[in-house]
């Protein structure tokens, strides 16, 4: 399939008074906007390579490798054009004001996605729970959701020691990136899940003992050492 010639920008805010707990990045923002306007042809407008004029976080890596393909230092060419400059409100997606879902045989087949359920607990508060959003927004994870509303909810950027984050599936590597870099202490991110994901996007995160990606949360600094920081409950367990 041939795709015209085009730039999809995004760029951080000029202000930093404007960069809350519910600001993600340039990433997540050009991520989600191409999901949004672009549903049927995202995935292979997401296969090009992400430029970005800057490094990007343990978030927004683990972002790209889930998905879209891969990122390179650079700026777009100017020869690419139309531009198109990319915008989502975090607030308007955690309040759902996203169209409304298509029902069964009406979702297409790029668009469909198990339910997911992820909780978040954080002491003397009480727990905020959130499902996924992918038949409209694949990198709306139920994880990733709760973690934005319980920010918002509670209107803190970092979740103290304590927190914990239980999902009725193994969280992703973006996931589970953003997971630690949302807490205040991030060698104790406790993460409960229920079953495995067979998917390759969970597999070695940066939760787990050795993996690359917790490799680079050292490189990073957000860890100290390598070790284990999520544990499977049994069905027994995960309901008690």
């Amino acid at each position: 399939m041939h795709y015209p010639p085009r730039t999809y920008l995004a760029t951080a805010p000029s202000d930093d008074s404007i960069l809350n707990t519910l600001y993600l990045g340039p990433v997540f923002e050009l991520i989600a906007s191409i999901q949004l306007t672009e549903p049927a042809t995202s995935r292979a407008l997401l296969r090009r390579p992400i430029l970005l004029n800057y490094e990007p976080g343990l978030f927004e890596r683990s972002l790209i490798r889930v998905q879209a393909k891969r990122w390179a230092r650079g700026h777009p060419s100017p020869l690419e054009s139309p531009s198109i400059r990319m915008q989502i409100s975090i607030r308007d997606l955690i309040a759902g004001l996203l169209p409304p879902e298509p029902l069964g045989p009406e979702i297409p087949r790029y668009a469909r996605d198990r339910p997911i359920t992820a909780l978040i607990h954080i002491p003397g508060a009480h727990p905020i729970r959130a499902v996924n959003r992918g038949s409209r927004l694949r990198l709306a994870h139920a994880e990733l959701m709760a973690i934005l509303q319980t920010q918002q909810t509670l209107g803190i950027p970092k979740f103290p020691p304590g927190s914990r984050l239980y999902s009725s599936l193994k969280p992703c590597r973006a996931c589970a990136a953003l997971w630690l870099e949302s807490l205040e202490d991030p060698s104790q991110p406790s993460v409960f899940y229920q079953s495995d994901d067979p998917g390759p996007h969970a597999r070695n995160t940066c939760l787990n003992f050795g993996s690359y990606d917790q490799g680079t949360a050292i490189h990073l600094k957000i860890l100290t050492r390598h070790q284990d920081l999520e544990k499977q409950l049994t069905e027994a367990e995960f309901f008690s």
